[in-house]
């Protein structure tokens, strides 16, 4: 965890200070007498009054989801909580997110032994893997002589995937017309073939017993089914950068990246 800082924002006050201390010195007066412990206390204050908010305040904030797609609307939690007998008349959130577009850094302010809570919105608009933080909060006194910022180191990771789109429809032959297929694994329900038996395990349907197999071993057995051979799709994209033309959102590669995405997501509806 990193440490707050507390520095001093204004060098005016100590060098008014100065000055009233010598001319108090070489022209005694009343006057700058009052206006040496006035300086004095003010100084006091703000001190006490930045250290007790650099103590009391906390931040957290919540994200809903780990993911999300071009497109999607990412929303966050924020919650400023003072845990000091002294309010923060201004606080300044700083983020740091690595997301494009997504500002939320935010002034505002909270009472003494209260907090603050609000909502920030953004729109994902490139595909990556991005983090969502570290922040930092700034404040100080009401007089200004002090300023207090507190990083908050945690970060979360937030991955943007490609944008998937409708497709027409699109002819993929299965596995036993075209190509090769595969055998996926072995299925206790019936289908078309039976090639092999297996022993006899607790809960198999007593139909599925093989009678003669289990007659000859002196044990049962049931029939062992195999699945209908399913061909896997193999999606190959060119990520080749001599090949492709334009820039951001508009260049073929961005195009070729949603189509690729949009016909795995559709892939993996049907279970291939």
């Amino acid at each position: 965890m990193i440490e707050p800082t507390l520095r001093v924002r204004s060098r005016l006050w100590p060098a008014l200070a100065v000055v009233a201390l010598l001319l108090q010195l070489l022209l005694p007066y009343r006057g700058w007498t009052m206006l040496l412990v006035v300086l004095g206390l003010t100084w006091l204050v703000g001190y006490l009054w930045a250290r007790a908010l650099m103590r009391g305040l906390k931040l957290t904030r919540q994200m809903r989801f780990g993911w999300a797609q071009v497109g999607d609307r990412l929303e966050e939690r924020f919650r400023l909580v003072n845990q000091s007998w002294l309010p923060a008349l201004w606080v300044e959130l700083i983020d740091h997110s690595t997301l494009p577009g997504y500002a939320v850094s935010h002034a505002t302010g909270v009472n003494a032994l209260s907090q603050n809570e609000w909502r920030t919105q953004g729109v994902c608009t490139r595909r990556g893997i991005f983090t969502l933080g570290p922040a930092s909060l700034r404040t100080g006194d009401p007089f200004g002589l002090f300023s207090v910022v507190i990083a908050d180191a945690a970060a979360a990771t937030l991955v943007v995937m490609p944008q998937v789109v409708p497709l027409p429809a699109i002819e993929v032959a299965p596995g036993g017309r075209v190509g090769e297929g595969r055998r996926i694994r072995d299925s206790a329900e019936p289908t078309v073939s039976a090639a092999r038996v297996r022993d006899y395990r607790q809960g198999d349907a007593a139909h599925w017993i093989h009678w003669r197999t289990s007659a000859r071993r002196d044990a049962l057995f049931v029939r062992q089914f195999d699945n209908t051979p399913a061909g896997d799709w193999w999606i190959a994209l060119d990520l080749n950068a001599d090949v492709q033309v334009g820039e951001g959102q508009d260049s073929t590669l961005e195009h070729a990246i949603i189509l690729a995405a949009s016909l795995a997501e559709r892939g993996l509806r049907a279970g291939r």
